[in-house]
């Protein structure tokens, strides 16, 4: 017997939310071949009970970024990482781990960009196999998303894929891992009381997604294994979610099946329909042993790799540009921020009128594309392949119309500024072989672009010229070190550290 008070019991996850959203619906056709491989793992999950320990179990995410064919609409990477992140918390107690399969993909092609959902053939030509391929787009019809049983892929559009609650996404994932809607065959007519009354007496249903002959579930649970979604702890569903904005049925306490047994029904199903009102979202005990069962009944994923499982748990410090500060020299700009733990990457935003995006593992970046007189933000995001749920508040900057002819000093050789980072209160060296005799300034600059100390050499002869500044009566913080002559000027950023 199936009781409701179980069923709230067994709720291994939970997907957060404060925002209610307009009505989800998903185009996954249940076709026969998906049905066949749904009663498989019925059938496999009996025969190897192993599969319900929850060992870690890593699965490979390939993503593909459409855009229309003129190469405009793309999902930008940063909330990929972000749906990554959220994904993985939200399925860590079932033993499944997902990770990013390699680089984007990117895709300009409006057919897929564009579609129905029924168009497969673009989508299944673009695939990577032993993966699961998420493609990206604008629209898939009306729906909110699909997997596709024939072309072994998911599609989904981008308003829902970035939404906070990730269910949608959880939900495509779930099918792709063969986990059916509990309220299979009742997609197109969901129950109504005008059309069925208080006691459901049909044996089977039908609709567009599933054809016919989809058995009726039962509330004492005596047909479970065989009937609907096929997992014995998702309570019966007659669509009662599928035409509702709230978290609540309907038809609570007052709808029988045809033993004449009330039947109580989970509105918070992460694989049902509904406004998604609720403030949590569950899979059962059940749906995560099919999605395991799944996994290990597939033979065309990648098992054998194991992703980095450090998790990044917190946001880099931004270092320079500082909010609101000026920068001295608009074409010799470096970003600066600390590393994070479990991060394998960067990824370095620039907004502004020269946007940049730039994945490094570095902590720092130059660029020398900056325009003058310009108004700048950045914001950095820690990365790694399982994802991100981390980034840093946008900064606000501003260049002013200074140039340096970066690295275009000429008649020197080379060029050391040491220590870096150097201690406060400490000397800071600068070292240099000139080629012939130059007129040396060398001036020190804080980030908001105040010349802190200058010193001026005159004519330095030719060969190793040593000089020494203090930092006595400065702060922490980063500084540009700017030497110069009449030959041109080289910048170098250095940190003075407490």
């Amino acid at each position: 017997m199936k009781k409701v008070l179980n069923l709230l019991t067994l709720c291994l996850v939970a997907f957060t939310s404060n925002t209610a959203y307009a009505q989800f619906n998903c185009s996954t056709h249940h076709s026969d071949q998906f049905m066949k491989r749904l009663d498989n793992n019925v059938k496999y999950l009996s025969e190897h009970p192993e599969t319900k320990d929850p060992t870690k179990r890593y699965v490979p995410i390939k993503f593909h970024l459409v855009a229309n064919t003129d190469g405009d609409g793309r999902m930008p990477e940063e909330f990929v990482y972000r749906q990554m992140c959220r994904i993985n918390q939200d399925y860590d107690t079932l033993g499944l781990v997902f990770y990013i399969d390699g680089d984007f993909n990117y895709l300009d092609n409006t057919s897929i960009y564009e579609h129905t959902g029924t168009q497969f053939g673009p989508m299944v030509q673009n695939k990577k196999p032993a993966t699961i391929n998420v493609f990206l787009v604008n629209t898939v019809g009306d729906a909110g998303g699909y997997y596709s049983p024939a072309g072994d892929f998911v599609a989904i559009p981008k308003e829902y894929f970035l939404r906070e609650d990730n269910v949608p996404f959880s939900h495509e994932i779930g099918h792709f891992l063969s986990l059916a809607h509990p309220h299979v065959g009742w997609e197109d007519e969901p129950y109504t009381p005008a059309q069925y009354g208080e006691c459901v007496t049909i044996q089977t249903v039908g609709s567009s997604q599933t054809g016919g002959q989809i058995v009726v579930e039962l509330q004492d649970g005596s047909n479970c294994t065989t009937a609907a979604d096929r997992i014995c702890d998702t309570p019966p569903d007659y669509g009662f979610m599928q035409s509702t904005n709230t978290c609540n049925n309907t038809w609570e306490g007052t709808v029988k099946d045809r033993n004449n047994d009330l039947i109580y029904t989970l509105p918070n199903s992460i694989m049902t329909y509904n406004g998604y009102a609720c403030q949590t979202y569950t899979f059962t005990h059940g749906q995560a042993n099919m999605m395991r069962a799944d996994y290990d009944n597939r033979n065309n994923l990648e098992k054998d790799y194991v992703p980095n499982l450090v998790q990044i748990s917190s946001t880099p410090v931004q270092n320079f540009p500082e909010a609101f500060s000026t920068v001295d020299t608009y074409n010799s700009v470096t970003f600066d921020w600390d590393p994070v733990d479990g991060a394998t990457s960067y990824m370095l935003v620039i907004g502004g009128q020269s946007s940049q995006k730039i994945i490094t593992t570095e902590t720092e970046y130059f660029t020398n594309s900056l325009e003058a007189n310009g108004s700048y933000s950045w914001k950095v995001y820690p990365i790694s392949e399982i994802g991100s749920c981390f980034a840093t508040n946008d900064i606000l900057f501003f260049t002013g119309d200074n140039t340096s002819a970066v690295n275009e000093l000429e008649n020197v050789s080379s060029i050391s500024v040491f220590p870096n980072p150097v201690s406060v209160s400490k000397d800071l060296h600068i070292s240099m072989d000139l080629d012939q005799a130059l007129e040396i300034n060398i001036s020190l600059v804080s980030n908001t672009g105040k010349v802190v100390k200058t010193e001026q050499y005159g004519l330095v002869s030719k060969g190793s010229f040593t000089t020494s500044l203090s930092t006595d009566d400065l702060s922490a913080g980063i500084y540009l070190v700017k030497i110069a002559s009449d030959k041109g000027q080289i910048v170098k950023r250095v940190l003075l550290s407490k």
